[in-house]
């Protein structure tokens, strides 16, 4: 998918609707596409996060483990959905197992590209800093529910 393509998949996430065409098609250079077959886990919980991910096409199933160590399902993912940001923004592990629940497409974005474009765009890495503190306090609330 080329650069030109992205530019308006990047644009209808809400995070990145924050950057202008400029920011979105800058955006859209670092990204890459991948595709996940059913049952493919794209992420591991505890595992260190380089980057994150825009859900294009698809469903993704997401799971922690609770307090008894047991895998919980906690949400499931449908296009437009952003994840992986809270290691990548944290450097702390991934805080859930992702595996795809259909056949799915996302592009990838690496952190250090992103940070060294958002610098330009303080009100955009704020929001997607703020929705990783969200998505950790969503994530806690749900492993406290029975």
């Amino acid at each position: 998918m080329t650069p030109e393509a992205i530019a308006p998949l990047v644009a209808q996430s809400k995070i990145f609707s924050l950057l202008d065409r400029d920011g979105q098609r800058r955006l859209a250079q670092i990204a890459k596409e991948i595709r996940f077959a059913p049952g493919t886990v794209v992420m591991h919980e505890g595992e260190e996060g380089q980057a994150f991910f825009l859900l294009l096409t698809g469903m993704l199933r997401v799971e922690a483990a609770d307090f008894t160590e047991s895998n919980r399902h906690v949400a499931t993912l449908m296009p437009g959905a952003v994840f992986g940001e809270i290691a990548a923004l944290t450097g702390e592990p991934r805080t859930a197992t992702i595996t795809a629940a259909a056949e799915s497409v996302a592009l990838e974005f690496e952190i250090v590209g992103v940070f060294n474009l958002l610098k330009d765009y303080p009100q955009a890495l704020a929001e997607l800093k703020r929705l990783g503190v969200q998505r950790s306090e969503d994530l806690l609330a749900k492993m406290n529910e029975e």
